[in-house]
């Protein structure tokens, strides 16, 4: 069984901070081209950045939906509205910190336990929740940032002139 180790959770709080880093990016750079008049660039940007954000958001509720299927818990229902105002890969960074912080700093690791042990279960949510934030990543990649390399480029290669926030 793969282990979700203290380098797994280090590699995660920097995937958290390398995302919100790139949140306000995506911000920056668009403010910048409001700022400068070029009214068209900044809504293109904002437009991959809100696409790419609105599904992910509904793949990461369907993908919590079906988690809890069966289960009688009010959960979907706050999961929902959390989704609904673009928060949802938070809710997601949450609990791949609190099942990662378990997994990698407990302190009794068994090799030979079993399927129902705990801290087996522990690991296996660590894991799982850390794959679907990765996938969600991949949507995010492909549907926002390389649409943005493409515009980045077009517009360094149409102006030919470049800026930091380029």
């Amino acid at each position: 069984m793969m282990k979700f180790t203290k380098q797994d959770f280090i590699f995660l709080v920097g995937g958290i901070l390398i995302y919100v880093a790139d949140i306000g990016v995506d911000f920056w750079v668009a403010s910048k081209y409001f700022y400068q008049g070029q009214y068209s660039w900044g809504i293109l940007i904002m437009c991959f950045r809100g696409l790419s954000s609105l599904i992910t958001q509904i793949f990461s509720y369907e993908w919590f939906k079906n988690d809890w299927e069966g289960t009688d818990t009010g959960k979907p229902k706050w999961i929902f509205l959390v989704h609904l105002f673009q928060c949802g890969i938070f809710i997601r960074y949450w609990f791949a910190l609190k099942y990662g912080c378990q997994a990698a700093f407990k302190q009794n690791s068994s090799r030979g336990a079993s399927e129902t042990d705990p801290s087996n279960f522990i690991q296996q949510q660590a894991i799982d929740v850390v794959t679907d934030i990765n996938m969600l990543r991949v949507f995010k990649t492909f549907l926002e940032t390389t649409p943005q390399l493409f515009v980045q480029i077009y517009i360094l290669m149409e102006h030919g002139k470049n800026t930091f926030s380029q």
